[in-house]
């Protein structure tokens, strides 16, 4: 089964909620092996290190979550199906919402690049092409919200 990975790219820690998913997945700030491991806070046993690129001193704080044909809390669902995907910020007291449609493969893992305000996406050969990711507006953010009771979340600072 494939999974969908979100990957922080910011310099803040991230909270991710997927299909109004009982709990968010704590992201925690990317960090480099020059940064002594025993620094980084695992949220849950999700939460990965994940090297990136060419640089193996680059390094992705992620969160896999399963990939099913319909979405459910916490599984993201292939078919073209909307997968609304919340990101709280250290940084911003306001969240963003997304909507995240894929029309790829359920066999092939999905990458998530969470950038400040928009996630870039692709499949495992790199492909973005069949998957859309829409930011909704503030109003329209803040309604889903309350109309779907999605958990707040209130970063712990890292030590």
């Amino acid at each position: 089964m494939a999974n969908v990975l979100f990957l922080n790219a910011t310099v803040y820690q991230l909270a991710i909620n997927l299909n109004n998913a009982l709990q968010n997945q704590v992201l925690d700030t990317p960090m480099c092996l020059s940064t002594p491991v025993s620094h980084t806070r695992r949220a849950a046993s999700s939460v990965h290190l994940m090297e990136v690129g060419v640089d193996s001193n680059a390094q992705l704080v992620g969160s896999s979550l399963s990939i099913a044909a319909n979405p459910g809390k916490d599984i993201f669902g292939g078919n073209s199906s909307d997968n609304i995907v919340v990101v709280f910020y250290e940084s911003s007291d306001r969240p963003c919402l997304f909507n995240i449609k894929s029309s790829v493969s359920t066999v092939l893992n999905l990458y998530l690049y969470v950038l400040g305000d928009t996630i870039a996406a692709c499949d495992q050969s790199g492909i973005s092409a069949d998957i859309t990711v829409t930011k909704l507006s503030d109003a329209e953010a803040a309604q889903l919200v309350v109309q779907m009771g999605i958990p707040s979340h209130t970063f712990t600072p890292l030590k």
